[in-house]
Parts: structure tokens; sequence; C-alpha cells
């Protein structure tokens, strides 16, 4: 399971990363893209969001739409969900990108991840 560090993301913090080799138009594609396999973690334990996110990682979508929310209602200062899904993606060889959504689409609750094909 993923562990947090003090690098912890707070409830309005936004992603926007991409890693060596993917251009700034393939970003704005990500960004813009409707074509993706939405999966929403809202009510799962972070193991089973983790769980639920590997597999969909695994499964072959080009582009994820994750649904983790802002961690407003969480009884943590923390959003746990928001953390894992940044630490997951941030590490996960197979993720070549991620960023938050557009603000009319979720905004800092969700976020869009470009996985790389093979």
């Amino acid at each position: 399971m993923i562990e947090f560090n003090d690098d912890a993301v707070g409830h309005d913090d936004v992603f926007n990363v991409r890693k060596a080799g993917v251009t700034m138009n393939q970003m704005r594609r990500l960004k813009q893209s409707k074509n993706h396999l939405c999966i929403d973690l809202h009510g799962l334990s972070c193991k089973e969001a983790e769980s639920e996110l590997e597999q969909q990682i695994h499964s072959g979508p080009s582009v994820l739409k994750i649904i983790h929310g802002k961690g407003y209602h969480s009884h943590d200062p923390i959003p746990k969900l928001k953390n894992m899904v940044f630490h997951l993606l941030h590490s996960h060889p197979k993720v070549i990108a991620f960023c938050s959504a557009k603000t009319n689409d979720g905004g800092s609750g969700v976020t869009y991840a470009l996985i790389k094909k093979g």
C-alpha cells in the first residue's frame, strides 16, 4: 500500500505531472479528452481504491478519469484517497502523465491519467 510522507497534497491542490518524452500537446489533449474510462473511488478504503486503480491501469485503457474527491468529508486533515492517487500515479511505470480535471469536470477532485500502451 502507498505510504504517505511530508509531500502530502491538500484538498484544493491541482496536479499537472508529465514524465520525460510527454509533450505539452499531449498534456493538452489529455485535459480535453472525452474518450476515457471513468472510475469512481468514493466510498472505498485506500486499500480498496489502490487495488481498483492498479487493476484499471493494467487493463489497458490509454486514458483514465479517476474520481477521488477533494477529501473534505474525510475525518483526517489529509485527503487520503487524493494522496494515494497522486503517489500511485507519480510512481507507476505505466503512467506517463496526469493532471487535475477542468473545473467543470470535477477540478481538483478528479484526475486524468495517460497510460503507456504495451
